[in-house]
Formats: structure tokens, C-alpha cells, sequence
């Protein structure tokens, strides 16, 4: 955020929840178009890294909770992808 985005509440507020909204939408891509991405492995594991490093969201409380769960989901059954072969 610049400084004068940053003197403004409401301003601060708009720009956290829309950083949020597109970390929820690259959570929910990964989701629902899984079989899509995982055609190439390569982008898959770019996009994967991605929103994990974007993370965590801070404002969006419900859309949080979904995406903490959809990462629990991913680092239950595709470990591989966010550790690496030798985690």
C-alpha cells in the first residue's frame, strides 16, 4: 500500500479485504479447476505456491476459515507438492 492509501481507514480497509478476495479466488481456482491445473504439474505447483505464500488472510473472516480448510485439505493429501519429495 502506498502511504497515502494508508492514511485512510476506509481506504486501508478496502485495499485488505480486495488483497483477500484474490487470495481467496486463486484458493477457490485451485479447488474447483484441480483437474484442469494438475494437467501441468509445473503450473500447478507455481500456483500452489503462490497463494500459500500469499496467505494468511487477515480481514475476510469467512472466506478465511474456507481457505484455512481447503489448505489443511492440501497439505493432508498433496504434501508433496507444497514440501517438496524430501519434506
Amino acid at each position: 500500500m502506498t502511504g497515502r492509501v494508508n492514511e485512510k481507514k476506509e481506504k486501508s480497509t478496502q485495499f485488505h479485504h480486495a488483497r483477500d478476495n484474490a487470495i481467496a479466488s486463486l484458493g477457490k481456482i485451485l479447488k474447483h479447476q484441480k483437474a484442469l491445473i494438475k494437467s501441468n504439474a509445473v503450473i500447478y505447483n507455481q500456483l500452489i505456491g503462490n497463494w500459500v505464500s500469499l496467505l494468511p488472510i487477515t480481514h475476510d473472516t469467512e472466506e478465511g476459515q474456507q481457505q484455512y480448510e481447503f489448505l489443511g485439505e492440501v497439505v493432508v493429501q498433496e504434501a508433496d507438492v507444497l514440501f517438496g519429495a524430501d519434506p
